[in-house]
């Protein structure tokens, strides 16, 4: 198996996801730094763009994962192909040194035979200028002088028999070494390859994982500015306002939609929003409810209704949409009753910014009644 690692395609990535990072990040300087009107608070209008961000950066994250992974899986190819390179070296090596030994072992046994050799020759020579008359002499019979000269003919050819398979066997040797030698250079040649590949592979895997904890830092820190932001608005609602009840139910229609902004209604508002259902809780008991799209801030529905001659005053009626100004945002809810003792009971949509249906009873001071 062999792995080949896309240089080119893995810096096109790291360059898209740059560039989508910087688009973010213009993006929520643009939120943080210019006001423009939105469709409903902008508090959850910047939650909703921190999470849109916080998506994207998760996305990269993820491809980044998934590139992390295909590098795993190269480098563990790459490791095994090592291991498994490096166990036919050790083999090669093994027989490297096996055969060097049987040639060592041959070299001696060839110089022993040649030395065996070279003294039967030397005792031929010897005898050769014996003269077959004194040969006979020497013997004690016929027999015995041709019992000498067959022996020392077979010796003779035993010898330089065995002289000729040992050098034979040595060539043979030799030349098995010589391939053996190659193979294991091309088998570490091989290794050194593969090791090269697996670093470039770790290298990579390292930028990668760098790249994802630095697109899950900025996950963190958009994750620890929604809540900073939610807390806030808690806060500022809890502070103007009263201790919420969710044990109420509303058949407000979009209660299912995605929030805190997965669409608009017919009057412009952001799903799920205070000023959205307060708008839906209008035109459902029949009255006209203006399109205020773009102008969506409870703290702007005083003045939108102004706009178009509907009655704003601080005396509250069953039926009213009253507006706190509490918070950057203001907050909308509806009248559906008045207590007495500036007391009023309300119904409202995200009260503690999490997008809930409650109940309340509140002071009526410091609010405004729009009498649609």
């Amino acid at each position: 198996m062999t792995y080949k690692i896309d240089i080119r395609q893995y810096k096109k990535l790291s360059r898209g996801i740059a560039v989508r990072s910087a688009l973010i990040l213009l993006a929520a300087m643009t939120v943080v730094g210019i006001a423009f009107p939105v469709y409903a608070d902008q508090y959850d209008e910047k939650i909703k763009d921190l999470q849109n961000a916080a998506t994207t950066d998760q996305q990269s994250v993820d491809t980044l994962q998934g590139q992390a992974n295909d590098l795993n899986a190269q480098i563990s190819g790459l490791q095994s192909q090592i291991a498994s390179t490096q166990s036919q070296i050790e083999i090669s090596e093994e027989q490297h040194a096996t055969l060097t030994k049987q040639i060592d072992q041959a070299q001696k046994e060839l110089s022993q035979q040649r030395e065996v050799l070279g003294k039967n020759i030397k005792a031929m020579y010897l005898e050769g200028k014996v003269s077959t008359v004194e040969m006979l002499a020497s013997s004690d019979n016929f027999s015995d002088y041709l019992d000498k000269q067959q022996y020392r003919d077979t010796v003779k050819d035993k010898v330089t028999e065995t002289v000729k398979k040992i050098a034979t066997l040595k060539k043979d040797l030799s030349e098995k070494r010589t391939k053996v030698a190659k193979l294991l250079e091309d088998q570490k040649k091989m290794r050194d390859e593969l090791a090269s590949k697996e670093a470039q592979a770790a290298g990579l895997l390292a930028k990668t994982n760098a790249d994802k904890d630095q697109f899950q830092k900025s996950i963190d820190s958009k994750r620890d500015e929604i809540t900073k932001l939610r807390a806030e608005q808690v806060a500022a609602n809890q502070r103007y306002g009263g201790v919420a009840s969710y044990a109420g139910s509303s058949s407000y229609p979009w209660a299912n939609e995605g929030y805190p902004c997965s669409g608009a209604d017919p009057w412009g508002m952001c799903f799920r929003q205070c000023v959205s259902y307060t708008a839906w809780k209008v035109a459902s008991t029949g009255r006209n409810m203006p399109y205020w799209g773009g102008n969506g801030n409870a703290n702007q529905w005083p003045g939108n209704a102004r706009a178009a001659g509907i009655k704003v005053d601080s005396s509250p009626k069953a039926g009213d949409v009253a507006i706190g100004y509490w918070g950057p945002y203001g907050h909308a809810m509806y009248v559906e009753r008045v207590l007495g003792n500036g007391q009023i009971y309300v119904s409202q949509y995200n009260y503690e910014v999490q997008g809930l249906y409650s109940e309340m009873t509140v002071s009526s001071s410091g609010l405004e009644f729009i009498h649609f």
